[in-house]
Formats: structure tokens, sequence, C-alpha cells
């Protein structure tokens, strides 16, 4: 499979390839064995995108990253979802648009000393990109 440069305009859209690295509709994702929770997502194009996650993932627009979001607001390294146990939480690494949780009915910061356990459903932003975590916990 070729990659393809990416853009907020254009994103690629590639069959899952598992290998790191490697573009998946329009991220580069690592690898690792039995991820068990998902982000879901859509291009400003309309093209919906779902990518599994692993133990520890970091996401950016940055090649090295498990997760890259080709996205122009979206900084380098952006922030981390790290796998405890059952659990997943969020946390920004110094975004310069910041990392956002919807609790309730409002959208809210990610303070960068903070985290966010993520539940099934939840809904965050890098910057203006959103995000919806797919999770069925054991």
């Amino acid at each position: 499979m070729a990659e393809k440069p990416v853009t907020d305009s254009a994103p690629a859209v590639d069959a899952i390839d598992s290998r790191a690295g490697r573009l998946v509709d329009g991220i580069s994702i690592g690898s690792e064995a039995g991820p068990v929770a998902r982000l879901a997502f859509a291009y400003p194009t309309g093209v919906e995108c779902e990518v599994a996650l692993e133990g520890w993932n970091t996401l950016g627009r940055s090649f090295g990253n498990t997760i890259q979001v080709m996205f122009s607001q979206v900084s380098s390294s952006h922030c981390v979802i790290e796998r405890r146990g059952y659990d997943y939480f969020l946390r920004d690494v110094g975004s310069k648009n910041g990392t956002w949780v919807m609790v309730g009915l409002e959208k809210h910061p990610l303070i960068l000393s903070g985290e966010h356990l993520l539940k099934d459903g939840d809904v965050f932003w890098l910057a203006s990109f959103r995000m919806k975590f797919l999770y069925k916990r054991p």
C-alpha cells in the first residue's frame, strides 16, 4: 500500500494496515496485539474514520505519533491516551490549541497537569478536531 500525503481538505482513505507508520483513513497507526477501545472521527470533507487504540497512544501531526492526525490546528505532539488496567485516560501534553472534553452539555479545556477518564461515547477535541471514544469495558 503506497503512503499518501494527507491534508485538512483531502485525507487519504486506505485499507486498515496494523503496521506502524502506515496511513489508515488519513492517519498513521502503530501496532499492539488486542486493542479494545477505538476512536471515531470525521474529516471536514466528510470522510469518516475509526482506529483501534493501543495501551499507550500519542496523538498529533508528527509522523512518530501512534495516531497521526493531519489537521492544521492539531499540534505535532498534542495529547496522550493511556490504558491503565481496563481504563483509558486522556491527557494534553502542552498542545498549542488545547484538548477539550465534553462534560455534561459543556466543552471544557483539559488542563495540562490534569487527565480525563474516558468512558464509552465520550466526545473530545484536539483544538477543533472532534473525536469520539468507543469502548465496551469488560
